[in-house]
């Protein structure tokens, strides 16, 4: 009995320490020094729950559209602008890319929670300077990043989501590395993709690495076959932080065309 009691206990402050390391587990920020300034583009601050967010718009005269990118759970902006300025260059669009809270010269801390509630002020952020509605907007999301894409997407009612290398659950991903510890209760945010994405009604347009050694191919496939019409899957043999090819922006960009 004494034996079980103290596994018990054993098992309780894992779980419960699984619970404070989440965090870190998922979120690998990079801060920026107040004199950062982007090679390109334009500054841009927001707030959400009064936490001061940083982000640069990079702006195309007579843009094919407007999009809002998520990027992945580590660095900062002086390591992913370069995304925002290929989806520029690529589809003609004006971009706007963004650190989550605690990341670059964003303020608050990184949660599961706060993340995806700035997602949301972002799209707002980029309507209000653009002067175009949220339904107007292509969001989209890298890794973690697309989680926040499908939630963002599907609160701003946009014009069409794109998910790159996504994850269907933080809770997924949390049970491949420790799959004993429960998850479901340690987890407040589970940040559940794969159920959020059968909110959004509007064009999806989902992009998966079959070398994929973060987040695996077949969890791709599962947002996928979640989504709704009108939808495409975009295959590669990518792994998880590659470069898109060319073949792929050329097909994203006759989604988008296809389906305005």
């Amino acid at each position: 009995m004494e034996w079980c009691i103290v596994l018990a206990g054993l098992w309780l402050a894992l779980a419960l320490g699984a619970g404070c390391l989440v965090n870190r587990l998922a979120f690998h920020p990079q801060k920026l020094d107040a004199s950062w300034r982007p090679s390109q583009g334009v500054e841009i601050f927001f707030e959400d729950n009064g936490a001061r967010l940083h982000g640069v718009l990079l702006v195309t005269p007579n843009p094919r559209a407007v999009v809002v990118h998520n990027h992945g759970n580590a660095g900062s902006l002086e390591d992913w602008q370069w995304e925002g300025w290929r989806i520029r260059d690529a589809l003609n669009a004006t971009v706007f890319v963004w650190d989550y809270p605690g990341f670059g010269k964003s303020e608050g801390r990184p949660t599961p929670a706060s993340v995806l509630s700035a997602g949301r002020a972002a799209v707002r952020a980029v309507s209000e300077h653009t002067g175009v509605p949220t339904s107007e907007i292509i969001v989209m999301g890298r890794s973690i990043g697309s989680a926040v894409a499908i939630d963002a997407a599907c609160h701003a009612n946009a014009r069409a989501l794109v998910v790159e290398c996504g994850f269907v659950s933080l809770r997924a991903m949390c049970e491949r590395v420790f799959k004993w510890l429960p998850w479901g209760w340690i987890l407040r945010e589970p940040m559940d993709a794969e159920k959020r994405i059968a909110d959004f009604n509007s064009p999806v347009f989902v992009a998966h690495g079959t070398r994929d050694s973060v987040v695996p191919y077949a969890f791709g496939k599962r947002l996928f076959e979640a989504a709704n019409e009108p939808k495409q899957f975009f295959s590669s043999n990518n792994d998880h932080n590659d470069e898109w090819s060319d073949r792929y922006y050329r097909e994203l960009g006759k989604f988008l065309d296809d389906n305005q």
